[in-house]
């Protein structure tokens, strides 16, 4: 008889202890948000030599680019947007919930 009730003391702090391990098997998956967020640098307008690579005319309202200069804008302005719309999907995760 004394060895039964040691037994289910025994069993009672067994299940005790690995009640709260166990538990997280049954609990819903909770969603995990990433903030980490690349933020992309603008394309530098000054050549390694120190030369302007955009030059403004004002009298024309024009300005000259090389190509791939401007090509590298328009990577830039469609990173920005990129990571625009993940900040905002971000927030309205977590301002939502």
């Amino acid at each position: 008889m004394r060895q039964t009730q040691r037994l289910t003391v025994l069993m009672m702090i067994l299940l005790v202890v690995l009640l709260p391990v166990s538990s997280c098997c049954t609990k819903p998956p909770t969603q995990r948000i990433d903030p980490a967020l690349h933020f992309p640098v603008i394309p530098d307008p000054v050549s390694e030599t120190g030369e302007a690579l955009v030059t403004l005319i004002e009298q024309e309202q024009k300005v000259i680019m090389p190509v791939w200069y401007w090509d590298a804008l328009v990577r830039y302005m469609l990173k920005t947007d990129q990571t625009r719309k993940q900040y905002e999907a971000w927030n309205k995760i977590i301002f939502e919930e």
